[in-house]
């Protein structure tokens, strides 16, 4: 199998319709397919969009984005706002695009095969519909379901840790004896399915075992068997809704979290501080305002009639002045004495007895002083009233001071002036304020929904985790129970079987349960020892400078282990990152060998940590005998011109990746 084409559009990071060209040409030994391109420029988004089409959105690739948690399928396809984009192009999303997808075309033992994934994604209820095509030869085309069973067919999703990869991460196979990678290097080798005839031969001894028990027997095992069916019903029905009730919690706390980002912005919000601020500002204004009425109100009780008639108080000043040229002094002087003593004889003693009130004294006191006043005032020929020489001359100071010269109206026409702009200010302010309440009423009303809103969510949070919980204990009970049912069904198997023919079709069964697992036994010893075998002779070949591990070792239960010159274990961490990357090459390089498998070859950053020596090794042995097709995803540093010119002889078709903009992957096909 080899890949002729790859179409990708609007996935990742590539817009549009993007067409890799990958046919080989007849040189065979040129095998090498070369998609050069920065960090984040669409070598990765070539590799994911490669895996979808096989499996679609499987649990690796949505391991691959990184979160704390694995994202549910909705959320890798549709998004996580603030958190995860999805995998629709950021460019086709904003000119209102909604599908994607993935199409590939390549040649097989039976013929051309055209597959095509596609997502169709609906982002305002955050679901996709995801379909699958496929065009065989034989079968005409396929869709769905079928399509899937066909992919799985071609390339098994078990086998693609092994053939699609990053160089960078395929350490891990080198280091972590995953029990996971074990069954899956099982399948590839061709072990798997004998374990698989021998649990159907299970099955089988065990309705030929029914078979040999009496009625009653049957009866009670029949009921057992029913009631441990109906607890793994009831425990994958569990399972179910505790994988739904983990995607709904991680979709509510994502919302949580959207909301409290909101309610944090609410809450600092200017307008509010703005707000009392304003009606601070007013309140100060006023009381500014009612100051200056009071002062206005003061002055025209006072002497606001001064200041404000000029001409009355310039005719005034002239009549005074005259008259106290023609006063008298000695009169004026006479009756300020007595003003001054008079009153006097009410408050000082001897007092009469009895003793006047001070009512009483203070009339009297007031009666002298408007007695005397009156004969200060006579009448002239000239003027129109008379007053004497002292009264002229208070009267004259006094005037004196509001002279238009010292312009007397001006401290008033200040008060007034300034009260206007203080309404004013007012009336702008009060307005501000209504502008400042109308956003502040619905920043509050947006406030209010998002608390609404957030209680809401977080009461459905505490009841999908109670939930949960009762979920989990309620599979604990179910797992118990299902253990105990197991050991009485066994049990009575064990008691209950009966002689003649059924007990012989027993024990062929068992010496054929017996034979099948002797020959997967060898065939363990024999796909080990020939992957042990291929792995150290590649790995050779590839670590030719190392001195520090000698040989790996693989046990019959494919876990490996490094082994120095003296024979001695060596401990995984002493192995640096870039050894363990050669050593899980050489690993796969062996397990392609042992598996015979030809099918194409993608690796992602192919240098990884690796050194420059080693670096050539695999450009110059490995890449150029890996695969019938090895297409190579390297940065542009790790594949100078230098490195470049090693591995020319064996590239067929190169293309250039470039992403400015981050927003769309641009293409270069260089030959």
């Amino acid at each position: 199998m080899y890949f002729k084409s790859l179409t990708i559009t609007n996935l990742f990071s590539y817009y549009d319709e993007c067409l890799f060209d990958l046919t080989p040409t007849e040189d065979d030994n040129r095998n090498i397919v070369v998609i050069q391109g920065r960090n984040g420029h669409g070598k990765t988004s070539f590799l994911n969009s490669t895996k979808m089409l096989f499996v679609g959105v499987s649990e690796e690739i949505r391991r691959t984005a990184q979160r704390k948690r694995i994202p549910s399928p909705k959320q890798y396809v549709c998004g996580i706002e603030n958190e995860l984009w999805g995998i629709l192009n950021q460019q086709a999303r904003q000119e209102g695009k909604t599908s994607c997808g993935v199409k590939a075309v390549w040649e097989s033992d039976e013929g051309e095969v055209i597959a095509s994934r596609t997502w169709a994604i609906d982002f305002s209820k955050r679901d996709y519909e995801e379909s699958v095509s496929v065009i065989t030869p034989f079968q005409g085309e396929l869709v769905d379901e079928k399509a899937d069973e066909f992919l799985d067919r071609c390339l098994p999703r078990a086998y693609i840790p092994f053939f699609f990869f990053d160089g960078e991460e395929v350490q891990a196979l080198a280091e972590a004896n995953d029990s996971d990678v074990i069954k899956k290097m099982e399948l590839l080798l061709n072990i798997k399915p004998l374990e698989n005839i021998q649990d159907i031969l299970k099955d089988l001894r065990r309705n030929w075992n029914r078979g040999a028990m009496s009625s009653e027997k049957k009866l009670e095992l029949t009921e057992k068997e029913n009631q441990k069916r109906i607890k793994e019903q009831e425990n994958a029905i569990l399972e179910q809704k505790i994988l739904a009730h983990n995607a709904d919690i991680l979709e509510i706390e994502d919302y949580l979290a959207a909301i409290s980002r909101k309610l944090r912005l609410l809450r600092g919000a200017p307008e509010q501080a703005s707000e009392i601020n304003i009606k601070s500002q007013i309140q100060t204004k006023h009381e500014q305002v009612q100051q200056l009425m009071r002062e206005i109100a003061d002055a025209f009780q006072r002497d606001a009639f001064l200041r404000v008639t000029p001409d009355l108080l310039g005719k005034t000043l002239k009549i005074t002045e005259a008259l106290l040229q023609k006063e008298s002094g000695t009169q004026l002087e006479l009756l300020d004495s007595l003003k001054q003593e008079l009153p006097e004889i009410f408050s000082k003693p001897p007092y009469p007895s009895p003793r006047l009130e001070q009512s009483q004294a203070y009339f009297y006191q007031q009666r002298i002083v408007r007695v005397l006043e009156s004969y200060a005032i006579t009448e002239n020929e000239e003027t129109a009233f008379h007053v004497d020489g002292s009264r002229a001359r208070q009267l004259s100071r006094l005037l004196s001071i509001y002279q238009q010269i010292n312009k007397p109206h001006q401290a008033l026409q200040n008060k007034l002036i300034e009260t206007r702009e203080l309404s004013q200010a007012i009336q702008k302010l009060e307005q501000q304020l209504k502008d400042a309440g109308d956003m502040s009423n619905k920043h509050r009303s947006e406030l209010s929904n998002l608390l609404g809103e957030e209680e809401n969510h977080k009461e459905k949070l505490l009841d999908l985790k109670d939930r949960l919980r009762a979920a989990d204990t309620q599979k604990q009970t179910i797992g118990r129970d299902c253990s105990r049912l197991e050991n009485e069904i066994n049990d009575l198997e064990s008691k209950v079987r009966q002689a003649g023919e059924m007990e012989r079709q027993l024990n062929f069964t068992e010496r054929l349960r017996a034979a099948l697992n002797e020959v997967k036994e060898r065939l363990k010893r024999q796909k080990r020892a020939e992957l042990e075998e291929s792995y150290n002779r590649h790995l050779k070949q590839l670590l030719d400078s190392n001195s520090l591990i000698y040989q790996v070792k693989v046990n019959d239960h494919f876990e490996i282990s490094y082994i120095d010159a003296s024979g001695n274990t060596i401990g995984m961490s002493t192995v640096s990152a870039g050894m363990k990357q050669l050593s899980a090459t050489a690993m796969l390089w062996g397990l392609k060998e042992v598996s015979a498998r030809e099918l194409p070859i993608i690796i992602d950053t192919p240098m990884g940590r690796i050194d420059r020596q080693h670096q050539d090794n695999l450009l110059q042995q490995y890449y150029p005998k890996i695969g019938r097709q090895v297409i190579l995803l390297p940065t542009d540093s790790e594949l100078d011109e230098r490195k470049h010119a090693l591995l020319k002889p064996f590239i067929y078709r190169e293309y250039h990746l470039s992403n400015k903009t981050g927003k769309k992957t641009h293409i270069e096909r260089i030959a």
